[in-house]
């Protein structure tokens, strides 16, 4: 295994000063000149990374699109996790795909899935429904601010528990489904568990919500995430766990869009998932207070 390592590491770097040129360009593009030093030091220092990164930097923007596309269909049910920050154009995100689905199968059904909203906000070509049990099988699916939902707060409800089976369901049901939230974190833990695909929008982290988060693996393609995050609101960062695939990209408002489908949310109020574990520590510190004035059969008070 380490000779498999470090022959891919040596052909890696091999690639890097072959491709000198492209990682020019890729300075040029992204990075002011006197940083330079420092983003040649990483690719020569992480040449694995480095030509991950230089590779999807040389592949058009149209074929990435439609790779991901390809890749979106490339199984039944898969389930697209799209997270961002606030404003950072998820809901475009979501319809931008939706929108491509209608016009490559113009007709299949697609459904925005959520809680009661102004539905005259919605493209004559999707409908809505309260629930996504009651989406018909082979349709397409999109679910809006997954944290309102599926709170970390509330991970252990019956609501968010029958939420994780329902996506279950999707892949049997065959419904491909776009979800979007604010933060992985807000995610409940058995919904991360069925992710196939991640489209990363612009955010305070690019971290994985798993148990290997903190794995070497995890630290090495964390690198990746970085360096190729979305600067600006039209671009996106696809991930492929699976497989190990990156892809940047950028894109246009859908055609269907208009403001009230960015404001379905808006008065919405999220948990931070940091809040909701102070909570937990709160109140075991409290038990631990009561334990510890438990009255004894001798009558001694203990604390």
């Amino acid at each position: 295994m380490f000779k498999n390592k470090r022959k891919s590491f040596g052909t890696a770097k091999h690639w890097i000063k072959g491709h000198k040129l492209t990682l020019e360009r890729y300075l040029n593009k992204f990075y002011p000149i006197y940083d330079w030093p420092i983003i040649r030091h990483f690719f020569w220092e992480n040449p694995i990374q480095g030509r991950v990164i230089l590779d999807d930097f040389q592949k058009s923007n149209e074929s990435k699109i439609r790779l991901i596309f390809e890749l979106f269909h490339s199984e039944q049910g898969i389930l697209m996790y799209v997270i961002g920050a606030k404003g950072s154009g998820k809901t475009a995100t979501g319809f931008f795909f939706a929108e491509r689905e209608h016009n490559e199968f113009p007709f299949k059904k697609i459904f925005y899935i959520g809680k009661k909203f102004d539905k005259d906000a919605l493209p004559s070509w999707c409908s809505w429904k309260e629930k996504l049990q009651d989406v018909p099988n082979k349709s397409f699916g999109i679910i809006d601010e997954i944290g309102i939902q599926a709170s970390a707060r509330d991970y252990q409800s019956r609501n968010n528990k029958d939420l994780s089976q329902v996506l279950f369901l999707a892949r049997q049901k065959k419904i491909p489904l776009i979800v979007l939230t604010q933060d992985s974190r807000l995610g409940e833990v058995n919904i991360w568990r069925i992710k196939d695909i991640i489209l990363w929008k612009k955010s305070n982290t690019y971290e994985l919500q798993s148990r290997d988060s903190k794995s070497q693996s995890e630290r090495f393609w964390q690198k990746v995430r970085h360096m190729m995050a979305p600067r600006k609101k039209s671009e996106c960062l696809f991930e492929y766990p699976a497989k190990k695939r990156f892809i940047h990209l950028h894109h246009s408002l859908p055609e269907c869009w208009n403001d009230n489908l960015s404001e379905i949310y808006r008065d919405a109020q999220f948990h931070d998932s940091r809040h909701v574990e102070s909570e937990r520590l709160n109140i075991d510190k409290k038990r631990k207070t009561i334990s510890k004035k438990i009255v004894y059969p001798n009558k001694i008070v203990i604390g």
